[in-house]
């Protein structure tokens, strides 16, 4: 089945606003916007109860709540509690803000079962009846003309009826003019809080912030409420889905050629699409010089992980390697992290977090590697620890190759050839079991042009038959005597 493309173009001269706009016309044209919601929690009036609990200064940042109006699974709100010296609820403020509530809802905290202390606690919310979010538009976003970072928020439905169904994904220009930076998590609290600090009992916490357990949905580096927060003058650093200084690439240099966003949608699995940056008049001599990112958000589920305990989140980025060593590398983010010192803290709710390997209680492995090296020019020796190997048979011979005929003039028969379009590839073959294989009409082509010095851009075409034809997104080459590499293609016929 073939994909559906479009393309969000800015003209020369944009504003980093424009970045935050076009992304989010392209997931309005995916259907990936969450809808409107209403009625978020954005304060309480009073609460009561609680008894005692453990006999420390302990935090408790996300416990969720029962009863209210017209509450969603997914929609449930959650509170922080602050305990004194003795035990008992000195402060309560709000976490998660939920969805579909009415000023004086009276909610409960469970004892036992949620709440440490002997007795529930009871309370009374104020909320905010403004819509958040739309179909078209994202859920939160600064776009103000002024910002230096501007910002915005996509709910990602993944699952309704799921208590983590929903993904937040925030993506926030840096600053510098031609970079973004992708940020996720299970919540997020869009209300700005008018007047008081952000610590005062009965408060929301700090405004424009991914929500959640310490340590499970934010890093345990960031205490929540009171953190994790997007600025419109600063760069939330907090929960990326990148590494640290991994950057989404969307020009050479701010605003001097047109920057066009590509999009490739699934028509096998419309959850699936694929982001790709480029500036189609920038003078180029290879696909190096004028095409930029390329990436697609983890946008699915698998049967051996449960939305109603961990939520969906993490980011592959397709990268190119090297025109002397040609090859795409995937390199795929498992979880929302926070990176200091050289520590990575994943929020450990995320269901990525399960592949990665911990070396010490909180610092862990976010990011793997897969490099798909092009058989059509083997530079050297494939690397056993990083590289994806291909069955490509060619009795013709190819420079390095074993069956070149000039080594021995024996060859293997020519039935055995096999330089097939690579299907069925796994989101890393490295996960084991592998929780998403990205649909058939996303494919691998190893190539050989016999012209040097060719260039392939994206959006050229690969035709394999008349029934059969693929548009390239990226690709990695050679163009010494030949144009030979590797190409990541979406089905178009």
């Amino acid at each position: 089945m073939a994909i559906t493309t479009n393309t969000f173009s800015r003209n020369s001269g944009y504003a980093q606003t424009d970045v935050i706009y076009q992304m989010e016309e392209a997931l309005t044209w995916l259907g990936w916007h969450g809808g409107s919601v209403s009625g978020i929690v954005t304060g309480i009036n009073a609460y009561s109860g609680g008894g005692t609990g453990p006999i420390s200064d302990t935090l408790y940042s996300a416990f969720p709540s029962s009863g209210g109006t017209n509450i969603g699974i997914g929609s449930t709100a959650s509170f922080y509690l602050d305990t004194d010296g003795s035990g008992n609820i000195e402060k309560v403020l709000v976490n998660r803000p939920g969805a579909g509530y009415v000023d004086g809802d009276s909610l409960t905290i469970s004892a036992g079962d949620q709440w440490t202390g002997d007795a529930n606690v009871t309370l009374t919310v104020y909320t905010d009846e403004s819509t958040y979010g739309s179909s078209s538009t994202f859920y939160s976003k600064d776009v103000t003309e002024s910002v230096t970072h501007p910002w915005g928020v996509l709910r990602k439905v993944n699952d309704a009826t799921k208590v983590y169904g929903d993904t937040y994904y925030g993506f926030q220009v840096d600053g510098t003019g031609n970079r973004m930076l992708i940020n996720a998590g299970s919540s997020f609290m869009p209300y700005t809080q008018e007047s008081g600090n952000v610590s005062d009992d009965k408060a929301i916490g700090s405004a424009t912030r991914f929500a959640g357990e310490y340590a499970l949905d934010v890093s345990p580096l960031e205490t929540p409420p009171f953190n994790n927060e997007y600025e419109n003058n600063s760069l939330n650093v907090d929960m990326r889905v990148m590494q640290s200084g991994d950057y989404i690439d969307y020009a050479s240099s701010p605003a001097t050629f047109q920057m066009d966003l590509n999009v490739y949608k699934s028509g096998i699995d419309p959850n699936f699409a694929v982001f790709a940056y480029r500036e189609p008049y920038k003078p180029a001599t290879s696909i190096l010089s004028n095409n930029y990112s390329v990436f697609f958000l983890h946008n699915f589920t698998t049967n051996f992980y449960d939305l109603d305990y961990v939520f969906q989140a993490g980011c592959t980025y397709i990268e190119r390697l090297s025109s002397t060593d040609p090859g795409l590398r995937f390199r795929t983010c498992l979880s929302p992290h926070d990176y200091s010192s050289g520590q990575e803290y994943p929020a450990k709710r995320s269901a990525g977090t399960g592949y990665m390997r911990f070396s010490t209680s909180e610092n862990a492995e976010s990011m793997i590697y897969d490099s798909y090296m092009s058989s059509t020019y083997p530079a050297g020796n494939a690397s056993e620890f990083s590289d994806v190997y291909f069955y490509h048979r060619d009795h013709t011979g190819r420079s390095g190759s074993p069956f070149t005929p000039l080594d021995s003039g024996n060859t293997v028969a020519p039935q055995a050839d096999y330089n097939a379009v690579i299907k069925g590839i796994p989101l890393s073959a490295k996960l084991v079991p592998c929780p998403y294989y990205l649909p058939d009409d996303f494919v691998l082509i190893n190539f050989d042009y016999a012209s040097p010095d060719q260039n392939i851009q994206q959006g050229d075409t690969i035709t394999i038959s008349g029934s059969e034809i693929y548009t390239i997104i990226t690709a990695d080459y050679n163009q010494t005597t030949r144009t030979r590499g590797i190409a990541f293609c979406a089905r178009t016929t």
